[in-house]
């Protein structure tokens, strides 16, 4: 443990990452603290879908065996209450005959637990699909969760905006600060190659529906998904690279 009022650990960002950085830190025994622009509810993961699975990251060896150890927290923490996560039973589909057989990038973590599906089965458009069961997380529940917990392990959440990660390190004795700013990071340390890619949703009540789908896009649609949650469904969604905006477009909804 460390004296009184020393800092072990600055992490940037207060979303889903930084927040779980930041849990792991200060449950080892660090004393922590995250510095944050917005409070966890204001960042963009509040507003994720949400659904365990790699997406819009490399096929490796390293992300594989990320992807399983987030499966098997995500999975281990499902139905406990206040976490927001429960197992769902879903699809994900595919529209074009021309994509090939091959398994989803989530097949290298879940091997016998994901399998085929009729293209009967399938909405209209869509020519394959594969059924897997996976947690589906309720994103501002989660991120209430997390925050007890690093409240709990004695972190300390600072909301202010930084400028840069030079003028955050200037601030603060800590020996170890963590970049957990997302896309903040193309101004923050600066890094222009770090470009967003645009989601937007529309949120509904839940007419009493529990499996979710997934449509991959192609040239000529977009991604679609449906992720049902306790009271309410996300259905999305868009994936634009490149947009900056934050604002919800009332045309696109």
């Amino acid at each position: 443990m460390t004296a009184a009022g020393v800092t072990d650990a600055l992490v940037i960002g207060a979303g889903v990452a930084g927040l779980t950085t930041a849990v792991c830190l200060a449950e080892a025994g660090l004393q922590v603290a995250i510095r944050a622009a917005e409070p966890p509810g204001q960042t963009t993961s509040a507003v994720a879908g949400a659904i365990w699975g790699p997406h819009l990251v490399e096929r490796s060896d390293r992300v594989t065996e990320w992807c399983a150890g987030t499966l098997g927290t995500l999975t281990g923490l499902a139905g406990q209450p206040g976490t927001g996560i429960r197992l769902a039973s879903g699809v994900m589909a595919i529209r074009a005959a021309d994509a090939g057989p091959d398994l989803p990038s989530e097949a290298a973590v879940m091997g016998d637990g994901i399998r085929p599906c009729a293209a009967a089965g399938l909405p209209a458009g869509f020519v394959a699909g594969w059924r897997y069961t996976a947690p589906v997380v309720s994103m501002p529940v989660y991120l209430d969760y997390l925050l007890g917990r690093f409240g709990q392990a004695g972190g300390e959440l600072r909301i202010g905006r930084v400028a840069s990660l030079a003028e955050a390190a200037a601030g603060t004795a800590a020996p170890v600060l963590v970049n957990c700013a997302g896309i903040g990071a193309h101004d923050l340390v600066p890094d222009p190659a770090v470009v967003p890619y645009r989601g937007q949703v529309v949120v509904a009540e839940n007419p009493g529906l529990t499996e979710f789908f997934i449509g991959q896009p192609d040239a000529d649609h977009e991604l679609v998904y449906v992720f049902p949650h306790d009271g309410r469904v996300v259905l999305g969604g868009t994936e634009v690279a490149g947009d900056w905006s934050a604002e919800p477009d009332p045309g696109t909804a």
